[in-house]
């Protein structure tokens, strides 16, 4: 298991609030995460679509991490003969 509830509850709490995601023995979430679905359900959404926006985000990072590293490689190109 890659979490231990004992572990938590014997952390100050000061500190144990910088670990700022819920794990469970399936899976992890962050907290921020995990409000904003929980505030998508409650509006009416369902889970399909809440999975829907997610990949989108997830695409969306992608995009731009590829874009930078497209700019980087097109300056290195100009910048270094």
């Amino acid at each position: 298991m890659s979490h231990d509830s004992q572990i938590m509850k014997g952390l100050p709490y000061s500190l144990a609030c910088e670990f700022s995601c819920r794990l469970t023995h399936r899976s992890g979430i962050s907290d921020d995460t995990f409000c904003l679905e929980r505030g998508l359900i409650a509006t009416g959404l369902g889970t399909k679509q809440i999975s829907d926006i997610f990949c989108i985000m997830d695409v969306r990072k992608y995009d731009q991490k590829m874009l930078q590293y497209l700019k980087m490689i097109d300056y290195m190109r100009i910048a270094l003969p």
